[in-house]
């Protein structure tokens, strides 16, 4: 039953007379307030979608009804949804999600029995206070997003919510929660993928989390009470990097390692060089990107010991010659940055610092995802790390100019490159992967707008296959009751 943006729709009728209904969309229904009890009495309903009924306060299935059948249920967009319904009737449910629900305070203390659970998002629910901790039994729960509920200052997870039974976690994002800590059970969730930490107020990182091998992604980015990191595992597990076989349109989703503005971090350890191991680990294991990743991090020194080649801030080249055989891997270019006093007016450029591949009318870009009216970090340098992989260096065959491209208020301290190789299951950075190359002038680089694309521009065969199955598991579940 199809009733989604009906504007006039103030409640739900009496669904006793419809006892086999599978699939009810009320989506965009905006002063809907109140649904009928019955709705407990679908024991066939597989998908309920509630999205942006903007007057709806709360919901109840009823005492010992039946709902077991239902798969998914959205909340998103109900800002004036205060209670979340009992889960106890539903056992079945894969997908539940209560984005931007801001009057949401606190989630029923029964959603620890939905053991079917795979993707729970509560992002932006920027009145949350507080989550159950009795969830022992979440065992298949894959995506788990508190992004934005920055009122969950002391998120007591622990071990009393982030439980040994989360076998299944892949995407855990707690960012701008303004967090105190991070529990060390963190370290349990030993499938985990992809962490997102920023913009809280911890002052470390639990050493567990050196323990999650299969972490392909990290992002610390914007805490600024950050004093010291644990040390990160050099070490990957035998997973075959699940995030993208499970989540269509993955491909364009970066993994990498993002410790941006955090202005207490004292990152230079001589002895301890974080940012190496990390591109060795995942330039490795493929499975745990799509095309490429970046790395970036506090420095105050000079581009790394381990580049070939070294530009200044400002150099154009373009590639001659290289070295293509069987071993090769691709390209790592690296850039020490930092942002200057200049000021940043109008609204930001989409893309306001990037690698730039220009051609006679095109330009392939590898962009940092930044905000400058955001990210004021005046006079902190930084390093950026990219590894593009081999199927996606098309600019080294074309003679594309090559070079760092900024906005005014970022200033380009120097830059550097080199081929990489894999021999004997160990990274080669030594002379075998010299590149030839010429510096361009700067003048013959500026010939007019150039279409841009994307350094992910070409889709392989692989990537479209898994694409398109990562898309029905998702269909899967948004065509339930169908």
């Amino acid at each position: 039953m199809d009733l989604s943006n009906s504007k006039y729709l103030t409640e739900t009728p009496d669904f006793t007379g419809v006892p086999y209904l599978e699939r009810l969309d009320l989506s965009g229904c905006t002063d809907l307030s109140f649904v009928h009890p019955s709705i407990g009495l679908l024991q066939h309903l597989a998908f309920l979608s509630l999205r942006n009924c903007s007057n709806l306060i709360s919901i109840k299935f009823g005492n010992g009804f039946n709902v077991s059948s239902l798969r998914v249920l959205h909340f998103s967009g109900c800002t004036k949804l205060e209670n979340t319904p009992d889960f106890t009737w539903t056992t079945n449910l894969e997908y539940l999600d209560f984005d931007g629900c801001t009057s949401l305070s606190s989630v029923h203390e029964s959603i620890g029995v939905l053991a079917k659970l795979k993707f729970l998002s509560l992002r932006d629910c920027t009145s949350l206070v507080g989550i159950p901790s009795n969830n022992n039994i979440m065992e298949s729960l894959q995506t788990l997003d508190f992004s934005g509920c920055f009122q969950l200052t002391d998120l007591s997870i622990g071990r009393s919510f982030i439980s040994l039974s989360m076998i299944s976690l892949i995407l855990l994002d707690i960012g701008f929660c303004n967090l105190l800590e991070v529990p060390d059970a963190i370290g349990d969730l030993l499938c985990l993928e992809r962490l997102n930490l920023q913009g809280n107020n911890f002052f470390f990182i639990p050493s567990s989390v050196s323990k999650l091998y299969s972490l392909a992604y990290l992002n610390v980015s914007h805490c600024h009470r950050l004093q010291r990191l644990p040390k990160l595992s050099a070490i990957s597990s035998s997973s075959t990097g699940r995030y993208f076989k499970t989540v269509s349109g993955s491909r364009d989703h970066r993994s990498g390692l993002y410790f941006f503005d955090c202005p207490k971090i004292d990152w230079m350890d001589p002895l301890d060089y974080q940012e190496f191991r990390w591109l060795v680990r995942l330039a490795k294991n493929p499975c745990y990107f799509r095309c490429g990743f970046d790395i970036v991090v506090p420095w105050d020194l000079e581009l790394p010991y381990w580049l070939n080649q070294r530009f200044k801030g400002d150099s154009v080249i373009r590639i001659v010659e290289f070295n293509e055989d069987e071993d090769w891997m691709g390209f790592v270019f690296c850039v020490v940055f930092e942002r200057n006093n200049g000021p940043v007016v109008g609204r930001s450029s989409s893309h306001p610092f990037y690698l730039s591949f220009e051609s006679e009318d095109t330009e392939e870009y590898f962009d940092m995802p930044m905000n400058l009216e955001r990210d004021k970090v005046v006079g902190s340098k930084h390093l950026w790390i990219i590894y593009i992989s081999r199927e996606h260096c098309h600019f080294a065959k074309t003679g594309a100019h090559i070079s760092f491209k900024a906005h005014p208020s970022l200033e380009i301290n120097a830059w550097g490159m080199s081929s990489i190789f894999r021999e004997d299951e160990e990274i080669n950075f030594d002379c075998k992967g010299d590149v030839n190359f010429d510096f361009v002038e700067k003048s013959s680089t500026n010939s007019g707008p150039k279409f841009q694309l994307p350094y992910n521009w070409l889709v392989t065969d692989e990537d479209e296959v898994e694409n398109i199955h990562a898309k029905a598991k998702e269909n899967n579940l948004s065509y339930a009751g169908l």
